[in-house]
């Protein structure tokens, strides 16, 4: 296994205070690790980034959308709340983060 690599990011200070709020509610023994474990679980995530060309593009809405005609949806509101709990952002991040409908 190749030793690890040491980097320094600055956070501002509300930023900071989630990150330990969060290691210290998970019983993690650092910061440092929970971030770790966070950056490791976004590895393992397929994100849209990935999706390079336009027939990958295609079959992503066609899983979507599949997903929408079987019934398998939720309501915004409750997938927000799980997707704040799931990255660690608070409840209020939901509502500064609001946008009006036109």
């Amino acid at each position: 296994m190749a030793p690890n690599t040491q980097i320094t990011i600055t956070l501002t200070p509300e930023l900071a205070e989630i990150i330990h709020s969060k290691a210290r509610s998970y019983e993690y023994e650092s910061d440092a690790a929970y971030l770790e474990d966070m950056l490791a679980d976004l590895h393992d995530v397929p994100f849209s980034s990935q999706i390079t060309t336009r027939q990958q593009l295609e079959d992503a809405l066609a899983v979507g959308l599949a997903d929408i005609d079987a019934g398998r949806v939720m309501p915004i509101e409750e997938a927000f709340s799980q997707i704040c709990d799931e990255f660690g952002l608070s409840k209020e991040f939901l509502k500064n983060n609001k946008r009006s409908a036109s």
